[in-house]
């Protein structure tokens, strides 16, 4: 998984990338549409890490028993050390450059503001988030605490494995036809769910069997295509909407294109021995993958600082595509450089260590970011 988990941080990479620098290279040229085409593509980086950790939190639920309580301490102990490292620098940066639109210190409601930030609320409530990245914690939490109350009540874990599956696949096309009637939001959470579903599906040995290379090219091939599709529908959303009103067909389809890709490619780099596991089992993207939770939230400011002293150092005075792909691979190899202290210095030390009693060992842990 911590290859996937790279290759999901990097997807994230290329939205910020654009946010930042895409004006580097001229308005309604073909690199800025590029650009943006990858910044739409890229948010399909969240939605990996949520099959991910879909996946990862409910086979620690039903392989081993483990108390509620124990179960939520780890999950704080595995997201907020770094987090609230990550808060302070940003909270350090608004003090230095006398705060930035969401910190400013002489607004009112500003304590409000910071413990809602603190408590994870951006993302599930409608409230802008300090660390932009930081409103995925509140689906991440969210979905921490709503599946271990699915198994208490219900005891899933007691359950056949069809009667599993029919019973997440019905959770989510209830979720599909409220949403689509505008009565249900947050739909990306059913990517949880997705990861749910392919953990019955990896272990089932008879499907493993009808893996083969044809289909790995196959799955190759549709994932790429499905995640270009997710990012033009998520440019031209508003377009497609108009007058319809089932206003979250988009959204929908931009889901069901990538919950079905994403598994197929999943189970092709998971559980069959070809080109796919031997790309993602590479250690530099494995490296990346280990650290990502910290490059996750970090990667941001960190673009931000690099941006502000290119304009001191560097200032430029026209557009340049030339510009814009020439700083790519530095702003990848700063973004990596300024996540390897938070990683080393918080969050292995103090999320990463060996687990309390009941608990996943310590190499499945870490896998288990709230990114």
């Amino acid at each position: 998984m911590e290859g996937l988990r790279g290759f999901a941080v990097l997807l994230v990479f290329l939205v910020h990338y654009d946010a930042l620098f895409s004006n580097f290279a001229p308005s309604e040229s073909l690199t800025s549409r590029l650009s943006r085409l990858g910044a739409a593509t890229g948010n399909a980086g969240v939605d990996l890490f949520f099959v991910i950790s879909g996946y990862l939190i409910y086979k620690i639920l039903l392989t081993r028993k483990i108390a509620m309580r124990d179960f939520v301490a780890r999950r704080i102990e595995r997201i907020y050390p770094t987090f609230l490292c990550v808060f302070a620098l940003y909270a350090v940066a608004a003090i230095a450059f006398g705060g930035d639109g969401k910190l400013k210190w002489e607004a009112p409601g500003l304590f409000k503001y910071i413990v809602e930030n603190l408590l994870l609320l951006p993302g599930m409530l409608q409230i802008i988030p300090v660390i932009t990245v930081a409103w995925s914690l509140s689906y991440e939490f969210f979905f921490y605490l709503a599946l271990p109350l699915l198994f208490i009540l219900f005891g899933i874990r007691e359950w056949q494995r069809a009667a599993r599956i029919l019973f997440f696949t019905g959770l989510i096309l209830l979720h599909l036809s409220l949403s689509a009637v505008a009565a249900a939001g947050h739909l990306r959470l059913l990517m949880f769910v997705t990861g749910v579903l392919f953990y019955e599906l990896s272990e089932s040995s008879l499907l493993k069997l009808k893996l083969g290379r044809r289909g790995e090219i196959v799955t190759l091939v549709t994932f790429c295509l499905g995640l270009l599709a997710a990012g033009w529908l998520s440019l031209h959303k508003a377009k497609l909407i108009g007058a319809d009103p089932f206003a979250g067909g988009a959204p929908i389809l931009r889901l069901f294109i990538l919950s079905t890709t994403t598994i197929t490619f999943m189970l092709y780099t998971c559980c069959f021995d070809g080109l796919l596991k031997r790309v993602f089992c590479l250690t530099p993207i494995r490296w990346l993958g280990n650290m990502s939770y910290s490059y996750y939230l970090i990667h941001g400011g960190a673009l931000h600082a690099f941006r502000l002293l290119l304009h001191v150092v560097c200032p430029l005075s026209t557009q340049s595509a030339l510009w814009y792909w020439a700083i790519l691979p530095a702003s990848v190899a700063i973004t990596i450089f300024a996540s390897i202290p938070v990683f080393v210095l918080v969050e292995k030390p103090f999320s990463l260590h060996l687990p309390i009693v009941g608990s996943p060992s310590s190499s499945s842990d870490r896998n288990l970011a709230g990114a």
